[in-house]
């Protein structure tokens, strides 16, 4: 099974999360290609994860346009988002993360927020929201399960 991770980023934080990301879902025995949304592949894809930097509660513009550009192939395969944010855009409801776009492009099955591991960092110092790899893993690990099984 071939499972595209494409991300927008700014601060490294994205690609941090996807390469962990596709490196789990090879460990589990799935083929995993991980690359920027404006390096990402046209297709040939049995499933996506797409991710993107979230700045005052929005993902970056190239992640929502992916989206939409390819809502008709994105929704034919399972599909997973991430958002790697500050907790202020995460948690509090008057600052959510805003993907009504991109989730009523491609109906995604989970959207998972990712809080910096080391949240005491400045929000714009680079890989300043990169989060716990262990959280990241064992995300990546549920998808791997439900492509595994088939559901």
């Amino acid at each position: 099974m071939r499972v595209l991770v494409t991300y927008a980023d700014d601060d490294g934080a994205a690609a941090t999360t996807a390469r962990i990301i596709g490196d789990t879902l090879v460990l589990h025995g799935l083929e995993s290609t991980v690359r920027p949304v404006e390096q990402a592949p046209a297709g040939g894809y049995d499933a996506v994860v797409l991710g993107s930097t979230a700045r005052s509660g929005h993902w970056l513009r190239r992640a929502t346009r992916f989206a939409v550009a390819r809502e008709d192939s994105l929704r034919q395969v399972p599909v997973w988002l991430y958002s790697n944010s500050t907790a202020g855009d995460a948690l509090s409801p008057e600052r959510h993360i805003d993907v009504d776009t991109v989730e009523d492009a491609v109906v995604p099955l989970d959207h998972h927020p990712f809080l910096p591991a080391h949240p005491a960092a400045p929000a714009w110092t680079p890989h300043a929201l990169d989060p716990d790899p262990g959280e990241v893993c064992g995300w990546a690990h549920q998808i791997a399960v439900a492509l595994r099984s088939g559901t």
